[in-house]
């Protein structure tokens, strides 16, 4: 957080809710915070920092950690702050086609669970509401949880996403157009519930919890062939970026199958490996998980890094991000793709946007759009403060 921050004066309820939630934002941020130290941050009265943290104990936000080091002038040990993890609970929902991923996440962001759900079946409109109230159902009862102790529910999922309503406007690997999901599920739960493209709450999660925490310009590509191949997050000067259709980050582009790139790289046993890949009815990306030391799979990461550094490239060289992350169903073996891209990296990036670049993998392997839907909630808590403001004494 900035603190270069405005000044509002005159109406006493308003500056009170803003430092209110700046003080918030920073227990959340930095835990084990004092009064004292909060106040000298932000040049903010004891007394008004005092007041206000009082209230967000009374009322659970808050709870006192421990007791701090006095400072080399002596005086009273400080008395250290952080959010109180039991204030209440968010759950994070990925959608794929045969799956299902939950985390359930502490007000303090701690993922006190998760879990992977699997059907036989494809997922799709009649099935995929009571899914979920069967799974928030689950959680509920496993953890003793109803709904006025659940803060939010995000859902993630590939496909075209109006955020603002709710909708789903296209799911290819759901097979789902115009389906109002937020409106129904609000038939079940009292809590909020919000839905936004997989790709970009995945950039959420890493931006809030990550490895891009508190950089500014962040691309995070999405790689789930089963569902719609390749989509990308961006986030561009801290926020996310959705585009004027909500459709921003959407690549054309696919991966062939192992039996194409080991055809056309001339491997002498492609058939034999298509016969396998048949025979466990498995896409590119899932037989590469279960065999990545096979010998004709090194043929097939370094082909697939050479055509994902192709588009990586394109994007660094357009955007010119501080960091790509990888993540998606890929995740599983992402290192093994890392030398190749970075191979064709090198090669075609320009050279002052390449040394600001870092590629890496996701912090949260196949959890990070479940992470990334629970983000959108956190943000609706802890507000970002855009441009920073500092509020008159109280």
């Amino acid at each position: 957080m900035s603190n270069n921050y405005k000044t509002y004066g005159g109406n006493i309820k308003l500056m009170k809710k803003i430092n209110r939630q700046l003080i918030l934002n920073t227990i959340f941020d930095t835990p084990d915070q004092s009064s004292a130290k909060i106040a000298r941050k932000y040049k903010l009265q004891r007394s008004t920092v005092a007041n206000i943290v009082n209230e967000l104990i009374k009322e659970g936000h808050v709870r006192v950690s421990g007791i701090g080091h006095s400072t080399r002038g002596g005086g009273k040990p400080p008395t250290l702050l952080e959010l109180n993890p039991d204030y209440g609970f968010i759950i994070g929902v990925e959608i794929l086609p045969l799956e299902i991923r939950v985390v359930l996440m502490n007000y303090k962001s701690d993922i006190i669970f998760r879990e992977r759900y699997n059907y036989k079946s494809p997922l799709n409109e009649d099935n995929l509401i009571p899914q979920i109230i069967n799974i928030v159902g689950l959680i509920k009862g496993k953890y003793q949880l109803e709904d006025k102790n659940i803060l939010g529910m995000g859902l993630g999922i590939s496909g075209l996403v109006n955020y603002d309503k709710g909708l789903i406007y296209y799911s290819l690997g759901l097979n789902i157009s115009d389906y109002p999901i937020v409106r129904l599920l609000k038939k079940y739960f009292k809590f909020p519930i919000y839905i936004d493209n997989d790709a970009n709450v995945a950039a959420l999660a890493e931006h809030w919890f990550g490895k891009a925490k508190n950089l500014g310009n962040i691309i995070f590509i999405s790689i789930n062939e089963e569902v719609t191949g390749v989509g990308c997050g961006l986030i561009f000067d801290q926020e996310l970026y959705r585009g004027s259709s909500r459709s921003a980050g959407e690549l054309p582009f696919s991966l062939p199958t192992v039996t194409q790139i080991l055809k056309e790289e001339g491997y002498a046993k492609f058939s034999q490996i298509e016969q396998l890949a048949k025979a466990q009815n498995k896409n590119v990306i899932q037989f590469l998980c279960q065999n990545p030391e096979a010998d004709w799979a090194k043929i097939v990461f370094d082909k697939l890094g050479r055509m994902l550094g192709e588009e990586i490239a394109r994007i660094i060289n357009f955007v010119n991000p501080e960091i790509v992350i990888l993540g998606g169903e890929i995740s599983k073996t992402a290192q093994h793709l890392l030398g190749p891209i970075n191979t064709y990296l090198n090669q075609h990036v320009l050279e002052i946007q390449r040394k600001a670049v870092n590629l890496s993998t996701t912090s949260f392997g196949l959890f990070a759009v479940s992470v990334g839907a629970a983000v959108l909630i956190f943000k609706k808590m802890f507000k970002t403060m855009k441009n920073g403001y500092r509020i008159e004494q109280i």
